[in-house]
């Protein structure tokens, strides 16, 4: 088990001060909360309403953040994007057609920052300790800083640690935030992760 990992589980069965929890939490930017580290998975998303009523459902393949295959089977409409190229398909396996947009320069650094600014914005942190099932559940409020055109995005987080695989296996997150959209959504998205080592997003032939 790694180092910050064993840290965690002898944290989590006791009271953790707020400062000492804030500090638990940004270590885990350094490893299971890094995208760029996270082992090839499959995403499964519900999306809820501010009355608990599920919305929209989607399903991510990620191979790294920059090879991705993203989509609503309900809607038969799939992303596959590869650094800045894109297709798009009916399913999770298309077939795919070339998408003329490509997305922005830059795109692995900005995700970096990304990440960069939400270790540095935690606050209202919580370290809840070990579930019943043996994760290790953590919550905190956090956003990017505002990019050149204003733009940044925030919302409270939970996640679910499993510390046998040193990853994070459910995200959920509420009360989002954003330039563009007046006072806090309290819809809440829940992503169970399901880790596939052969995952592989490959252009189409």
């Amino acid at each position: 088990m790694r180092p910050f990992l064993i840290l965690i589980v002898l944290l989590a069965g006791q009271s953790v001060a707020a400062d000492t929890c804030r500090d638990e939490i940004a270590a885990l930017y350094d490893g299971p909360l890094d995208p760029f580290q996270r082992p090839p998975h499959r995403q499964i998303v519900q999306q809820f309403d501010a009355e608990g009523n599920p919305t929209r459902a989607y399903r991510n393949t990620v191979e790294t953040p920059l090879r991705t295959i993203a989509g609503e089977p309900a809607a038969g409409f799939f992303t596959m994007a590869i650094d800045r190229e894109l297709w798009n398909g009916p399913s999770e396996t298309g077939p795919w057609s070339k998408n003329p947009a490509q997305m922005p320069e830059g795109r692995e650094a900005t995700l970096r920052q990304q990440y960069a600014d939400q270790r540095e914005n935690l606050t209202d942190t919580v370290c809840h300790g070990i579930t019943a099932e043996g994760l290790v559940h953590y919550s905190y409020r956090t956003q990017t800083n505002p990019d050149a055109t204003g733009g940044f995005f925030g919302s409270l987080d939970q996640i679910w640690l499993d510390p046998e695989i040193g990853q994070i296996v459910r995200f959920e997150m509420t009360e989002f935030v954003n330039p563009w959209t007046e006072g806090v959504s309290q819809d809440r998205h829940v992503i169970e992760v399901e880790f596939d080592p052969v995952i592989q997003v490959a252009p189409p032939e």
